[in-house]
């Protein structure tokens, strides 16, 4: 039967929250320069995926840079202040 509790500290649970993510996202924001190529790291278009690189990032706190190499290839590289 169902009951009503006082709390609930999710912490606790067993059980994965949400769905894993699509992308390796610790590896390709782990301040490396990264090359990513359409059709074997991402299917979706160059537009989306810039897009989602970037709100990623910007989630994660990270600063980078997303250059487009050619028509197939996506470069994430971390941002660098011209002091360093």
């Amino acid at each position: 039967m169902a009951k009503v509790l006082k709390e609930y500290d999710r912490s606790e649970s067993d059980v994965k929250q949400g769905r894993p993510p699509i992308y390796p996202w610790d590896e390709w924001l782990d301040g490396r320069i990264w090359e990513l190529t359409q059709g074997e790291d991402f299917e979706i278009s160059m537009d989306n995926m810039e897009n989602y690189i970037r709100k990623t990032a910007y989630r994660k706190e990270i600063e980078i840079s997303v250059f487009r190499h050619d028509e197939k290839t996506l470069i994430i590289h971390p941002y660098q202040s011209r002091e360093s």
